[in-house]
């Protein structure tokens, strides 16, 4: 999940928070950010235990400012949060409300770096609703 922050300003309230499910089981989770410094990331929250995980990131109007006096924010750049699921085996089809998504991730690739393809069929038998929803 990748969220760009740049709020420009102090902002009283600042808040991301994430809520995450997976049906497989959440092996682990991970959050970086490129504005996290060592004043920030203990303010970084994260948690999973089975199916659920959750982030949340609520700094202080203090904890965001540049400089002790300072108006300006540290808050601008990238925020990530990167999870994997359990594996049984190296692919999983879902099926959820007549959409599937079918992941692959071998164990001999784990280093490598991905492609994702999204193949979409647009002949004439998904015309009408079926064509729509995607």
């Amino acid at each position: 999940m990748f969220i760009k922050v740049n709020p420009k300003q102090l902002v009283n309230k600042f808040e991301i928070e994430a809520n995450i499910f997976e049906p497989q089981g959440i092996s682990e989770l991970e959050v970086e950010g490129t504005f996290l410094n060592n004043e920030l990331l203990p303010v970084v929250n994260k948690t999973f235990s089975g199916k659920k995980g959750h982030v949340s990131f609520s700094p202080t109007i203090e904890q965001q400012r540049t400089c002790d006096n300072c108006t300006t924010t540290l808050l601008q750049g990238d925020f990530v949060i990167k999870y994997d699921v359990n594996r049984d085996s190296p692919n999983n089809l879902q099926v959820v409300n007549g959409y599937f998504v079918h992941f692959f991730a071998p164990k001999i690739l784990k280093g490598l770096p991905k492609n994702v393809a999204f193949v979409i069929d647009i002949s004439g038998s998904m015309s009408g609703q079926k064509i729509r929803q995607v």
